[in-house]
């Protein structure tokens, strides 16, 4: 486990820097005070870690179609009046 005084310890913010995060992007996230929900959504952590990488990596699934079927596809088209 690698903490502060480790001379091999890069930082919490590595994870999102190595993952193609700014590097400022990454540290304002990590060392903020808001707290860790008000973090998720960010711009640094989607950029590390957007949708596609919870279904590909995580073998997450998107469950919102199965339990609203009545939801339309995106190919129907709305009118407004």
């Amino acid at each position: 486990m690698l903490t502060w005084s480790d001379p091999n310890f890069r930082g919490p913010q590595f994870p999102l820097i190595k993952r193609g995060t700014p590097h400022g992007s990454a540290s304002k996230v990590v060392f903020s005070n808001k707290g860790r929900w008000a973090l998720s959504n960010t711009y640094a952590v989607n950029r590390a870690y957007p949708n596609r990488w919870f279904i590909n990596e995580m073998n997450l699934r998107v469950r919102s179609e199965e339990q609203n079927p009545h939801w339309l596809s995106i190919k129907t088209i709305i009118k407004v009046t």
